[in-house]
């Protein structure tokens, strides 16, 4: 099996916040290009990335710009599969 990834998001307080206490770490393997993938206590997952499209931060920035949003567990095999 593949090393996990386990990079967690920036202000990940705002992306969790709804969600209540969670592992904030990528469940993906460490070489993948893609958004990272989190687990919710409920079973469902989400999905974030760097907002490279967002116009306002500039690219060096560590604290940048961001999308997330729900992915379902077929998604999230599939990436496993692809990236595991």
């Amino acid at each position: 099996m593949a090393e996990l990834c386990y990079a967690n998001p920036p202000r990940k307080e705002d992306i969790f916040q709804d969600y209540g206490k969670c592992d904030t770490s990528c469940i993906l393997p460490t070489a993948h290009w893609c958004a990272h993938v989190f687990k919710l206590p409920d079973g469902r997952y989400i999905q974030w990335e760097d907002d490279f499209e967002c116009d306002c931060c500039e690219p060096e920035e560590e604290d940048r710009c961001y999308t997330y949003g729900p992915i379902s567990e077929e998604e999230v095999a599939k990436l496993i599969k692809e990236y595991g």
